[in-house]
Order: C-alpha cells, then structure tokens, then sequence
C-alpha cells in the first residue's frame, strides 16, 4: 500500500507554519506484512528501497516485482507538466500474485509449540517442518528466532534469517539411521529377528588404519534383535550392521534418499548438505556415517527422507509454491507434485514403519506416542561441533515421524538446538512437541480424522528378551525398556534363570521372573573370577563371558559342555577362555 514518508530540508519549528517552505509530502509504495512475523523464515521481505531479502520474496522477487513502466513528459520552467498528450515508452506489468502450500492454521501451532519448547527447553534455537508426504507440499514450516517482517529495518545483514530448514547442516545421529535401516533390509542383508550382541553399552573398535573408536549406547543393552535396536536407538548393533552393509552400499542409499543433494525448493539459501564418497573415508566412516556422524544434512532433507518411507518408498520433491495467479485472478503457472526417484520398496516402507511404531510404542520415542493416532517415527542425538571438535554437553535434538502409521498424511520433524531443560535427548526434547503438534492437528484440521476409539497398546505381543548371564542392571534396563515389569528373586548380580523364557510372545507390563546369584569374593584390580557357562548355548556364554572382560574361543556347536579355565578361577582380565561345544541333545550334553 502507499505510505506518506516525509522527506526534506532542516526544520526548526513545525508549529511555525512560514518556515516549512522547505517539506516536501511525497508517497512511496512499501511492503506490508499483515502477519508480521507469521512465517517469516518462509515469506521473506522487501525493504524500503525494493530489495527483496530470504524466503519467497527473494526466490521469487521476478514474478512477483513485475515490470516498470516508463512515461516521457513535458515541462515548464518551474517544472509544471505542461498538459498535452504524453508520449508513453513503456507500460507497466504487474507482479503475480503467489499463493503457497502453507497451511495458515498448521503454522500457527507449529510456530505456538516452537516458541513453547523454546521456552521450556532453554534450547538456542530451534526448527519445525510438516509436510505432505504423499505430494512434498510443504504445510508448515518455522525457526526460531523469528522477527516482525514489517520491522526489516532490523533484520538486515543478520544471516540468522537465511531459513534454517534448508541452510542449517548438522550431523543428524540416529534420525539417519532411516539409511542404515533401509539399506539392509532393502537388500535382504539383516532380517527384522536378526540378532547382534550390543556388547553391554561399550565398544571399542580399531581400525587397519589405527584409528581407535568407542561407540556408546545410552542404555547398556547384551543381545538385541535388528528391529529391537532400530527401537532402542543402539549405535553399537548399527555400527555392526553398517559392516554386512559395506560402504558402496551404505552411500549409495543415502544419495538416493537425496542426502548431499539440494531438495529444489523454492526458498533462496538452501544448501546441499555433505555426503563423501567412499574414496574419501577413513576407516571409521563406515560405522560413523551408520549412526548419523560424518554426514551433514539440513532439515528439509531429513523431513523428505522420512516422507518417503510414509509415501511407500517414493522420494517426492519439497515445493511451498502452489500457484501464480495475474490480476484477474486467473492461474498462470501451478506446481504439481513431482516424484524424484524410487528409494525403497514398498514391502520395505511398511517394514520400516513397523519398526518406527515400535519406536514410539515401546522404544526410545514413547513420549510421542499418541492415544487416537498410531505414530511412527525415530528419535536423533547428535553431539555438536564446535570450532572443530565435538563440544561436551552440546547436542541437537530430532524427532522425525508421521500418522496415521497405517495411512500417513501428515509428516513432522522437529529439531531443537542445544536445549538444557528436561532433558537434551530427541527422545525427551522433541518427541513431546511432536506429540503436542499432532494432537493439535488432529483436533483441528480435516488433515487427519480422530477415531472414536483408541489405538490398541500394540498390534502385536511383546518378544520376551534373553537376559540369562546379564549383570541385573544390564537385564532390567532391557526389560523395563521394552516394557516388561520385573520380579527379581535372589540378592545377587547375575541372572541365572528367567521366566517366561526367552523368545516368549506376550503382551506389554507382563511380569518377568528373573532368579540371580552372587559372583562370588572381591578380587584384586585388574583380575575377574570365570563364571560357569555350561550348559549354556554360546551365545549367553559369551555375554556372560564379555561381562568379565574375558575373550571368548569357540570348539564345536551347540551348548556348552566344557570350559578352560574351570569356573570360580580368578585369572586376569582379558584371559581367552576355551568353551567346547557339543549339540543338543548329544549323550555328553545329556550326562551333565
């Protein structure tokens, strides 16, 4: 609209009326955001002199500027247009008018519950995205900080308002496990019931090239299926995995998920993340890159990556431009969904799913779990780089997911940076705001239909994990993580006996009885006492054995019959302790 700026010469007393020979009143046409700051990161602004600065005001600053026009008068000696027919040169073109894929009532709860997290979290900062996953409509999408559009008078030169969800790059952690997940089920590598020992929470490894590494779980986990490490977020069983995968296949993957690459959505700013190529890897690059590390990617990718598991394996383009409209309102040019690339199957979607509701149902994303709506999704922690090095207590928080699992229309990632208050975790900083938003949604958009019953706790009972040979605490963080309660008998450290017995299907809160005993006397530092593992079948022995720092070498197949040392030796950490086994069954094995 047109505003009356004044302008002129030094005036020393308005009220003194003689002395404003030199005022001039002229009118100037100005940008005017009605929402001020409602979705400012996405609408951009143009300032006094025309300049157009972020968003689509920028991207889109041609279509939407139109063309001068240009008029050659005549004039008098004081510069009167002297009245006659005036040539004219050029005729003015208006601008189009942009209508965007922006859901107004999506992004004021998106941009509500951003601020609120903000708040309650202490985060520096933080980003929002929801998207169509079946089209790449972008329906919301908001950072913090924010500011009044109208105000840009202070917005200029600050490079914080270059969007955050398609220039910020950060090292994702286990929201890319997507990736991992995709690549080795995908090609038949690592089947869902496919179990890995989760080594009690540490791994070191060392690599040919003589790098060391400690890979770390939050929660110290012995043996874990694939599915059940994709929902407990194990870095170490995913590091494992990453090693059946091999390094071709692991970055072919993420290149088709459209890591290292630039979406193409119309905002200005957008970077293409980092994704190296195998000829650039360390040794470690491979497990690294499985959990997240080594990898730089923006929020947008992550959003898209993850709406193409809810769109059945199809990869679609992000777009925020819906049409271009002319001055009679007709449409000039519209944006119609476009499919990049096949990335999955769709048997290994609805795997992946499957395993995201786990994540959310029983695993490390339960605060997003929803009553009405089943919710798939994962959870992310990333340790952040600073001036080169990863800087203790600074990490980036992620959830990705989307509902309804079964029927996905709506996807949501929400990122917070750095937050001190309750806890730093995707899990427990940005699972709840997506719970929060999805509530919102479902309770006020046509978007998604709340049924009128409940979601069952699970579709499927709960496999009841093999904990025998586990130190209690080790035994109890898994049960209780999967949902179990426990009933412990016995004062000891060990698990000797459980029931119901491993691999029982049954349905969550379901007690299980474990029976422990003591490991016997204090022994000097540096010294373990051998446990007894007969009769055990090798894979319990060797969790039990890798409890004590024992090195473990196998004779045979089947169970345990036979081990050198013989139980209750105390003998230096780090011993190789021989097993020799035989089949079950077999007369020897029936003997003891």
């Amino acid at each position: 609209r047109d505003v009356p700026v004044t302008v002129g010469g030094p005036i020393q007393d308005v009220k003194d009326r003689r002395r404003l020979a030199n005022l001039e009143i002229t009118s100037r046409p100005v940008r005017y955001y009605p929402g001020g700051g409602f979705a400012a990161h996405v609408v951009g602004y143009v300032n006094s002199e025309r300049q157009p600065a972020y968003g689509v005001e920028q991207y889109l600053d041609k279509a939407l500027r139109g063309v001068d026009g240009q008029l050659h008068t005549a004039g008098d000696a004081l510069r009167e247009v002297i009245p006659f027919d005036l040539p004219v040169d050029g005729v003015a073109t208006d601008g189009t008018d942009v209508t965007l894929t922006i859901d107004s009532g999506m992004q004021r709860i998106v941009e509500t519950e951003l601020v609120n997290a903000i708040r309650n979290s202490r985060a520096a900062s933080g980003t929002i995205i929801v998207m169509d996953p079946k089209t790449g409509a972008i329906l919301a999408m908001a950072s913090w900080p924010s500011a009044d559009l109208n105000a840009y008078f202070e917005l200029a030169n600050q490079p914080r308002y270059n969007n955050p969800a398609v220039s910020a790059q950060y090292e994702p952690g286990s929201v890319f496990k997507v990736v991992t997940a995709s690549a080795a089920i995908e090609h038949s590598l690592i089947k869902l019931d496919q179990k890995f020992f989760a080594e009690t929470g540490t791994y070191t490894i060392k690599y040919s090239d003589g790098e060391i590494r400690k890979i770390t779980d939050t929660h110290p986990y012995g043996v874990l299926t694939f599915q059940e490490a994709v929902e407990h977020s194990s870095n170490i069983v995913m590091a494992k995995a990453s090693n059946l995968i091999g390094a071709e296949l692991l970055y072919t993957t993420a290149r088709n998920f459209g890591f290292g690459v630039a979406t193409g959505v119309e905002l200005p700013g957008e970077v293409n993340g980092e994704l190296k190529k195998p000829s650039q890897w360390s040794g470690a690059t491979l497990n690294s890159m499985a959990i997240g590390y080594e990898v730089g990617a923006t929020p947008i990718q992550i959003a898209a990556a993850y709406a193409a598991v809810a769109n059945n394996g199809v990869l679609m383009k992000p777009y925020v431009l819906k049409q271009e409209l002319n001055e009679h309102h007709e449409v000039v040019s519209e944006t119609h969904p476009q499919a990049i690339r096949k990335v999955i199957g769709k048997n290994t979607a609805q795997l992946l799913t499957r395993i995201f509701e786990g994540v959310v149902e029983r695993g490390t994303g339960v605060s997003a779990r929803h009553e009405y709506i089943s919710v798939a999704g994962k959870t992310g922690t990333s340790r952040k780089v600073i001036d080169g090095k990863y800087e203790p207590g600074k990490y980036t928080a992620s959830f990705a997911g989307f509902f309804p699992a079964e029927d996905p229309k709506v996807v949501c990632l929400v990122m917070l940076d750095n937050p001190h208050e309750g806890g730093y975790t995707g899990g427990l900083a940005s699972a709840p705001i997506f719970k929060a938003i999805a509530e919102k949604i479902i309770a006020t958009s046509s978007w998604v239909t709340r049924p009128e019953q409940p979601v069952i706790a699970r579709k499927e009972n709960l496999v009841v994990p093999d904990v025998a040979g586990l130190d209690v605490e080790v035994a109890s963080s898994m049960l209780s993580g999967r949902g179990f309660e426990i009933e412990q008998f016995g004062g000891g450290k060990v698990v000797l006996r459980q029931s119901p017995s491993p691999g029982t299907r049954t349905l969550p809160g379901t007690p299980v009885k474990i029976t422990t005993s003591k490991t016997g006397v204090a022994v000097p530092k540096g010294f373990t006492i051998v446990p007894d593992v007969r009769r055990m079948s090798i894979r319990r022995a060797m969790n039990r054995l890798t409890m004590e720092d024992l090195e473990v070498v196998i004779a045979g197949s089947g169970v345990i019959v036979a081990q050198s040392p013989a139980p209750g030796q105390q003998v230096k950490v780090g011993t190789r302790v021989l097993l020799r086994c035989e089949p079950r069954g077999s007369r020897l094995v029936a003997q003891n």
